[in-house]
């Protein structure tokens, strides 16, 4: 008797699930609270330009929004091709070098620390001349990664006007801004798998997937996610495209892993949004470098245990935070991946809805968004200066990685309405 008068809410909650399981794609319109939040962060933001264009008056400096390094040396380096220290697009310039060495034979590990495959997207540029190169590389770079973030945002039911808001946050926030200057390929890794979350045909999918995690290793970890969320067909086959990627490379393999190893082995506090910064703080050495790991898969682990029953692919966007963390030494410009976490945050929930402990997802995004390089150039500060200002971005991180996981919590059996529970049965 009870089952039957329980039956209409089960078929409501079948009709119209909760949006913690149903697809983000069908999720319903919510625009008034995911504008809010929207809203509160672009504010802060724009607060944080006005700032500092301030105090570039008081301080009478030149507002410098990234760090110019460039190696003093060109034989050092392998840069040359380069007739001048390179400033603008500096991490592209080692990619293009990279390749050049590449075709040529030689080995292409004196410029660079990514996976070899990684080439594969600078290989069409290094037929061009490096000025040519540079320009059309930034162009395309930024092009492609805000038509995927906009599909992403359309492909979720993000509002015009909130995909607009998230366009302007976008160009207001840190990472993406170091992004741009820099001119790394995370662009393109962001890109691709953006398109391939949109993309309706599996086999499309899969390409773009394993391009992506070619392209820079931690996009693999979704590898792992699409095996423990049961999509065993999408992760083999993403798999499968990520070997084949690696073929015309394998020659480049030991000196992909010694230079990643001689890089790793120096973990420098600057410049570094890691939240390992913060367990070296603490316990300097390998016991802060075993607490961090302890720390990463255990929040990773208790995240997967969340997510075990769950056939969704759409969860990924979840474990950006630990794909972004690791390893020891993470620029800043990994955190563009967190870009699209927002749209589904601001999708999932309104800023009144982040009460809990998830609600230290606003405070960690707004951090990692702060601009350190811009305040240590207005008042000269040192690199170690400017490194407690990195912190910021090492907190914001280390703050998402916990909301996100605590979001990730089960309701106990015993939480659970009549209802529901007839409904999980």
């Amino acid at each position: 008797m009870g089952q039957e008068n329980l039956q209409p809410e089960v078929d409501s909650l079948r009709r119209d699930p909760p949006l913690s399981r149903q697809s983000l794609a069908r999720a319903p319109e919510n625009q008034k609270t995911s504008g809010h939040l929207l809203d509160t962060i672009l504010t802060v933001f724009i607060v944080q330009i006005a700032v500092l264009i301030l105090l570039s008056f008081f301080t009478e400096s030149g507002l410098q929004f990234t760090t110019r390094i460039f190696y003093q040396t060109e034989t050092a380096t392998g840069y040359q091709y380069f007739a001048a220290p390179v400033k603008f697009q500096f991490d592209f310039s080692g990619y293009y070098a990279a390749a050049v060495d590449w075709k040529h034979g030689r080995d292409p590990y004196a410029s660079i620390f990514a996976a070899p495959s990684s080439l594969l997207i600078i290989l069409p540029f290094s037929y061009l001349p490096f000025g040519i190169a540079r320009i059309l590389y930034f162009l395309l770079n930024i092009s492609l990664f805000f038509y995927a973030l906009t599909k992403f945002s359309q492909r979720i039911g993000l509002s015009p006007s909130e995909v607009n808001r998230l366009r302007l946050i976008t160009l207001l926030y840190y990472p993406f801004v170091f992004l741009a200057d820099r001119g790394n390929v995370d662009g393109f890794v962001v890109s691709l798998a953006l398109l391939a979350f949109c993309a309706s045909h599996q086999f499309v999918k899969t390409i773009l997937w394993g391009a992506s995690a070619a392209a820079k290793l931690y996009t693999g970890l979704m590898i792992i996610v699409f095996f423990r969320a049961r999509q065993s067909k999408l992760a083999w086959l993403t798999l499968a495209v990520f070997v084949l990627l690696q073929l015309p490379f394998l020659g480049n393999e030991v000196a992909f892993f010694s230079a990643l190893l001689g890089r790793g082995g120096y973990v420098r506090p600057f410049g570094n949004t890691s939240p390992y910064v913060l367990f070296d703080l603490f316990a300097n050495g390998t016991a802060g470098k075993m607490l961090f790991i302890a720390f990463w898969a255990a929040t990773l682990g208790y995240r997967l245990w969340h997510d075990r029953y769950s056939k969704d692919e759409e969860f990924w966007v979840d474990y950006i935070p630990w794909m972004i963390s690791v390893p020891f030494v993470v620029f800043p410009y990994e955190s563009v991946f967190l870009l699209p976490l927002l749209a589904v945050f601001a999708k999932r929930f309104g800023k009144e809805d982040l009460s809990g402990v998830e609600g230290l997802f606003v405070p960690g995004f707004l951090l990692t968004g702060f601009h350190p390089a811009a305040f240590a150039s207005l008042f000269g500060l040192t690199v170690v200066g400017k490194g407690i200002l990195d912190l910021a971005n090492v907190v914001g991180l280390t703050l998402i990685m916990v909301a996100i996981a605590a979001a990730g919590r089960p309701k106990l059996r015993s939480e659970l309405e009549p209802a529901e529970v007839t409904l999980r049965s």
